[in-house]
């Protein structure tokens, strides 16, 4: 009764393109193992968890990326404000702004990464 059930829920979920992916994870994993991994990835990642950790949309997706990017954002602030009030030591200041430039540059990669993904996203019209 229980797979049935499960077999229905999860054939009106696979009309959608985005979830086809999650679906065949299901499928050939079995919910729980997909549940596992769902839980594991929501441990480690907050924009996880933020846009829900069980469910299957492709609100969630576009969500997960917007949200990494607020925390890229965050974390460049961050680094600028770091880098003009904690670098004054003056026998490490050249040492300390280029690792703060460094952590700046990788942080704006990641934007770029994710607004790629959420262009892509909005390509395929799934936001």
């Amino acid at each position: 009764m229980k797979n049935i059930l499960l077999e229905e829920y999860l054939k009106d979920i696979q009309t959608e393109a985005s979830v086809s992916g999650n679906v065949a994870g299901i499928y050939a994993f079995g919910i729980i193992p997909w549940a596992l991994w769902r839980t594991i990835g929501s441990i480690f990642d907050k924009s996880k968890r933020e846009c829900g950790t069980y469910s299957i949309s492709n609100k969630r997706d576009s969500c997960i990326h917007k949200a990494r990017i607020r925390r890229s954002e965050k974390r460049i602030d961050a680094l600028r404000k770091f880098k003009t009030e904690e670098c004054k030591d003056k026998n490490k200041v050249d040492k300390c702004k280029n690792a703060a430039d460094v952590r700046i540059k990788y942080e704006k990669e990641q934007i770029e990464k994710n607004e790629n993904k959420l262009a892509k996203l909005k390509k395929q019209d799934r936001v």
